[in-house]
């Protein structure tokens, strides 16, 4: 972000934000992220991309707002493939990362904070949280969700401070995905979420080896689906 010059896409001569970046992408390319990078609005990704960081690499909102959207959001058939690689994701009013049908999802080493949710009042009651969701501090979002990708991969991944966590919907269907060697730590909401949509729920996801701590709801939860299986997992002071 801090390139001046004439801005070509190159390593010498970069984009100097992400949605410049993504503009100019074809189907299949990486994008090689360093810096902070401030977005001021939701970016559609028109394709299946990679997105791979160098160290300390951000890309979020200047500050938590309500009215911020999700940062990447993706909306396509179950053909295209997606990487996400050591990326820092902060400040979404929705989803730092929003994935709808996907071939593949690949998620590694990155860390997710202050997505639907500013941070306040992780120590409150019951009661004083429930005002959080009408209010200025939370919104509808979270760290991911990952919703009918054929496979998915979420490996070595933070999250913390988010309004949910690792969120993984409908996905798996003739197909499968794994769950390893992340933490979700205080979150309001589960720590790792595989949840049920419109196809009834994920299948074949191996939840493993992960660790899921002091969340304001569940550790891990999961809703219909079929043949998902969790071992292995640290779950440990959790308010349900």
């Amino acid at each position: 972000p801090d390139f001046i010059g004439t801005s070509t896409g190159s390593t010498l001569k970069p984009w100097t934000t992400i949605l410049d970046a993504v503009n100019n992408s074809n189907e299949g390319e990486t994008i090689s992220v360093k810096g902070v990078n401030i977005v001021s609005a939701e970016i559609v990704l028109p394709h299946g991309l990679s997105f791979y960081g160098v160290q300390h690499s951000e890309i979020k909102y200047a500050s938590y707002d309500v009215s911020n959207g999700d940062i990447l959001f993706y909306d396509g058939d179950n053909t295209k493939e997606l990487e996400f690689n050591n990326i820092i994701f902060k400040n979404a009013g929705g989803y730092g990362l929003r994935i709808k049908k996907a071939a593949k999802v690949s998620i590694e080493d990155c860390t997710f904070i202050n997505n639907g949710w500013n941070g306040t009042g992780y120590d409150s009651s019951a009661t004083d949280l429930q005002a959080f969701y009408a209010g200025s501090n939370a919104s509808n979002g979270g760290a991911m969700r990952i919703e009918e990708a054929t496979q998915a991969l979420i490996i070595g991944n933070t999250a913390k401070n988010n309004l949910r966590g690792f969120r993984v919907q409908d996905c798996g269907i003739n197909g499968g995905g794994v769950i390893s060697r992340n933490q979700s730590t205080q979150n309001i909401e589960s720590g790792i979420y595989i949840a049920a949509g419109s196809l009834g729920g994920s299948q074949n996801i191996t939840t493993t080896m992960n660790a899921t701590s002091y969340n304001a709801n569940n550790g891990l939860l999961v809703i219909g689906g079929i043949n998902n299986k969790f071992s292995q997992n640290e779950v440990n002071g959790n308010w349900n």
